[in-house]
């Protein structure tokens, strides 16, 4: 509960780490404009809301970040993070590990 006795506020530093969901690793850039491949274990691409923010971890923080598009292309999952607008900006977060807050699953 928040301080005025309302719901939960879900924000990087009060989040419940134990509530996010983990969805699998993000691969290498993909094109020109700084989307990555990811991953995906035991969650498939329709299960996913397809905008939003998701949280990477990077060193054992779990940071969000906001997406504009998770797509397919090619047998390829994707992903654009909105901060990231080439290869070379969005390699920072090949290798990890990626996780859905609570609601970004399809029921």
């Amino acid at each position: 509960m928040n301080k005025t006795g309302g719901t939960p506020n879900f924000t990087a530093n009060t989040m419940d780490i134990e509530s996010l969901h983990f969805l699998g690793r993000l691969g290498k850039p993909w094109g020109h404009q700084g989307a990555l491949t990811v991953h995906l274990e035991d969650v498939s691409f329709d299960d996913i809301v397809h905008a939003g923010s998701l949280f990477v971890d990077i060193e054992g923080q779990r940071v969000p970040f906001a997406f504009s598009k998770l797509y397919e292309k090619g047998g390829d999952t994707l992903i654009k993070f909105e901060d990231f607008h080439d290869p070379q900006s969005a390699s920072i977060l090949v290798g990890r590990d990626i996780y859905a807050p609570p609601g970004h699953l399809v029921d």
